[in-house]
């Protein structure tokens, strides 16, 4: 066969660059499809999603509908049409079937050597990684990413770079001599990597209840009255002010002097002993959060989701209407604006702290959304009030019930569009007879 650089017959390689390499990438890709595995396009000598070359959801390059669809060769070629550099990545946590068993793919991804037999990899797939192997499992339902002592597992929302791609640093991804996809396959998940889910989950689950006690809503000063509403072009306009994100990472925790400046990061789950994420600021103008432990669809986070992550205890999606609440509880709490003036119903005496909290929470919402649409109805779901005031989701839902049975907020069906069943307002006050 002749070497990429010399064959005319394909068109998209240029010659002055290391076309063997590229070419053996593509084969790769080719053969993974084939084999059925759900692939992802990664940057030229890069661990890091190739953006250009996802689908775009609602005008953003998205990797979601790779996991749902995967790609075909035709749509593998067009990657390396595009750029013939490509690596090559695949998703986990996606469906895959050997033998008649179906289950999930999740790999274990090792930082460092582990003791001899602590961690028995049996005959499964692997290759070789910079600093320890990659080994490819099946289980029986997705598993979620997590860490364990000596590496990563890598489950659902998550992707392994796979052979031949290359390194950053320069070394090619190799499949170990007798354990290639073409020599064994992919066997059930072993003891300790399902105990290493189980372990990561429960820490998460105490993670998420210490992040919620430390979450305290401020309490809305009745004197106080924003000089004018604020709209969507103020938002952006604050969030790309390098001023204003020092400050607002400063009411986070965060101690810098610039953007660009690194700190250990402050996201649930993630104990550093070294800087490991900085501020950048994007294209469009606005400051993000860069965790350079990330491997995900959204690699650079508003500091909005920041300071929500830090109250849920894990890093969550936010849509638009959630992003502009928390960005103005955010500002608030920089003292950087003022909150609206709202007043409800008093309430009484011998409430439990729980509804005492959620009902200075709730007040603390409509101080933050009434100063972009006065007097609007809010959503206020068990969990969103759980993160919201720093209760738990059930002592939440428990508060909202009192809070309605006192007639001091009201309930009413949402708009088709707002995405919940039921919307919440305050109570206007009763007039004593």
């Amino acid at each position: 066969m002749k070497s990429a650089a010399t064959d005319a017959s394909i068109p998209y390689l240029r010659v002055s660059e290391p076309a063997p390499a590229v070419n053996l990438i593509l084969q790769a890709a080719l053969e993974y499809v084939r084999l059925g595995f759900y692939l992802l396009p990664l940057q030229p000598r890069s661990k890091e999603p190739y953006f250009a070359l996802l689908p775009r959801v609602k005008g953003e390059a998205k990797w979601k509908p790779l996991s749902e669809h995967p790609a075909d060769e035709a749509e593998v070629r067009r990657w390396f049409e595009y750029d013939p550099e490509c690596n090559i990545g695949i998703l986990c946590s996606t469906p895959f079937t050997v033998g008649g068993t179906r289950g999930y793919l999740v790999a274990a991804d090792f930082d460092r050597p582990a003791p001899w037999g602590r961690y028995p990899l049996g005959t499964a797939p692997r290759f070789s990684g910079k600093r320890g192997p990659n080994v490819l499992y099946l289980s029986e339902k997705p598993l979620r990413c997590c860490a364990f002592t000596y590496g990563d597992i890598k489950g659902k929302g998550g992707y392994v770079v796979v052979p031949p791609s290359i390194h950053p640093d320069g070394p090619i991804y190799q499949w170990k001599e007798f354990f290639s996809l073409s020599e064994v396959e992919l066997e059930p998940a072993p003891e300790w990597l399902l105990n290493a889910v189980k372990r990561a989950r429960r820490v998460q689950v105490i993670e998420k209840q210490q992040a919620r006690r430390r979450v305290q809503p401020v309490i809305v000063p009745n004197a106080s009255a924003p000089l004018r509403r604020l709209t969507s072009d103020d938002l952006r306009r604050w969030a790309s002010n390098e001023k204003a994100a020092l400050e607002m990472v400063r009411v986070m925790g965060i101690e810098i002097s610039k953007i660009g400046e690194g700190f250990r990061c402050i996201l649930p789950g993630h104990k550093d002993n070294h800087p490991s994420a900085s501020l950048y600021q994007l294209e469009n103008g606005a400051i993000a959060y860069r965790d350079w432990h990330r491997k995900s669809e959204q690699v650079w986070l508003p500091l909005a989701t920041v300071r929500a992550a830090l109250a849920y205890g894990e890093v969550k999606q936010l849509n638009k209407g959630e992003l502009a609440v928390w960005q103005t509880r955010l500002l608030i709490e920089a003292d950087l604006i003022a909150p609206a003036l709202v007043t409800l119903l008093p309430l009484p005496a011998g409430e439990s702290e729980t509804v005492r909290e959620v009902y200075k929470g709730f007040r603390y919402l409509l101080a933050c959304k009434w100063l972009r649409e006065p007097n609007s109805p809010t959503a206020f779901t068990y969990r969103f009030a759980a993160a919201w005031c720093g209760v738990g989701v059930n002592q939440a839902g428990e508060a909202i019930k009192r809070l309605l049975a006192l007639r001091i907020i009201k309930a009413r069906r949402a708009p088709r569009r707002a995405g919940v069943k039921v919307v919440y307002t305050a109570s206007r006050p009763r007039i004593q007879e």
